[in-house]
């Protein structure tokens, strides 16, 4: 076995250990609640739900169909992330040692790894682990056929790739631009055909979900600062900043070394690019059209900011004046990271631990004489999912949302509302914190509890 295949091997077991280190302990959030109850769908409710929205999903949604039937357990559904995190820090090590240096590639891994977003989305039952891993290992794949001609079974391979990524997401597509840039910078025509050609399942996926615009639809545009903030709370704040800060070294350092070498062009130039573009498009799409801009939308763009950041690091490395200093710094950096880490990991970890008010009304409610209600669907499903072996009736849902196409359940009309609620002597209300409850007649609230980080409020109303 070679140093490479032995690098990859080590840090494909370190990423996927590492991944898993906790995966069950945070509680399902609202996109993971959303990943369970469309999996458990009949295929004819599926259907309704993926013509209405979510189209994009659906491939996920179909996996996790057969996956769940093994296990529903919170660490079974999010396995699958697990496997594709560790895949994409092994990507973007090989791709960064065949990029740089054999330090690179131990590098960026272990850069990576310290990300609070990588750990959040390597322990989430969505697509963007998948989607990280999709978008760095078919451009590590490109690039290392560039200056080779492709045979008939690599150019399959390449297009398999290729269409694989708007299956993860949709705006993971995207990535194939870069494919474009660097055919065009290295004047290959056959590849630029290649990558001009790979969009074409993203442009048909893209058409196909245009009109879906319930993906989306929560979102609001926000301001140059807030969009910053939400990019450092989504992947870590102190980590995104030093190690951008490092990216713009490596890239300026790269970027030097090529114009000094006549090595023209640097790979800078599409690796910038990779990493900066996408967000700044999406918040200007955001503020002139509707609002798509979001961090986890752009999870793809850390392999070239990671990337760059290990290049600067390893060429600090190199001087013999800093052999000491900077493996010094990067272990107080991953000290740094462990209250983040731990947090990332605890029972609120996903931003609110839904399984706490399960576990309230499991414990207080009485399945004889109380009811629920919970009309929003984004703290609706993730505190069914823990209700799942103690689920109350809800007397006050006609139709789940299956049969109608949509997460939110279809409530009887309010006029309706008292006849129903007859029969029970209380109510368990679950809302969205900050929302005004819908008022029940007759009923009282005579306790409340709150969410941490004000997600939800959970009150128990019961008759006056």
């Amino acid at each position: 076995m070679n140093k490479k295949s032995l690098q990859l091997i080590i840090v494909f077991a370190a990423a996927l250990a590492f991944a898993l280190l906790g995966i069950g302990n945070p509680g399902l959030d609202a996109d993971e609640a959303a990943s369970w109850w469309a999996a458990g769908l009949s295929w004819h409710d599926f259907w309704q739900l993926v013509s209405n929205q979510d189209l994009n999903f659906a491939p996920f949604y179909i996996f996790m169909h057969f996956w769940s039937t093994v296990s529903s357990d919170v660490w079974w559904l999010r396995l699958p992330s697990a496997v594709c995190a560790a895949a994409a820090v092994t990507a973007l090590s090989g791709f960064a040692r065949s990029l740089y240096h054999p330090s690179a590639g131990w590098i960026s891994a272990f850069l990576l790894v310290l990300s609070s977003g990588w750990v959040k989305y390597a322990q989430d039952a969505r697509p963007y682990a998948a989607s990280l891993a999709a978008a760095t290992l078919a451009t590590w794949y490109f690039h290392s056929r560039l200056d080779r001609r492709l045979s008939r079974p690599q150019i399959f391979l390449y297009l398999g790739l290729a269409t694989a990524l708007p299956l993860t997401h949709l705006f993971a597509g995207l990535v194939l631009g870069v494919h474009v840039l660097m055919a065009f910078l290295r004047r290959r025509r056959g590849h630029l055909i290649l990558a001009l050609s790979a969009l074409a399942p993203t442009a048909a996926v893209a058409a196909a979900t245009f009109m879906q615009v319930g993906q989306v639809s929560w979102l609001t545009k926000l301001g140059p600062v807030d969009a910053a903030r939400d990019m450092l709370s989504t992947f870590g704040g102190a980590w995104y900043c030093l190690v951008g800060a490092l990216a713009v070294t490596g890239l300026t350092l790269d970027f030097l070394g090529a114009k000094r070498t006549r090595t023209m062009p640097p790979k800078a130039l599409w690796l910038g690019l990779w990493w900066l573009a996408p967000p700044l498009i999406f918040w200007t799409a955001s503020m002139l059209a509707t609002p798509i801009f979001t961090g986890r939308y752009v999870i793809w763009t850390l392999p070239p900011m990671v990337i760059s950041a290990s290049f600067a690091i390893s060429r600090l490395f190199a001087l013999p004046s800093l052999r000491i200093a900077v493996p010094a710094c990067l272990i107080i950096l991953g000290l740094l990271t462990i209250p983040t880490q731990v947090q990332v990991r605890s029972e609120d970890g996903h931003n609110w631990a839904p399984q706490q008010l399960a576990a309230i009304i499991t414990s207080e409610a009485n399945v004889n004489t109380d009811a629920l209600f919970a009309p929003g669907w984004a703290v609706r499903l993730p505190v069914l999912y823990h209700l799942s072996s103690s689920h109350l009736t809800e007397p006050l849902v006609r139709s789940s949302g299956q049969s109608t196409g949509h997460f939110e359940p279809q409530l009887v009309d309010r006029v309706d509302f008292a006849n129903k609620l007859r029969p029970y002597a209380r109510v368990w209300v679950l809302s969205r914190a900050g929302e005004e409850n819908v008022r029940l007649e007759g009923f009282c609230v005579s306790n409340s509890w709150h969410a941490k980080f004000d997600i939800a409020t959970l009150s128990l109303e019961a008759r006056c």
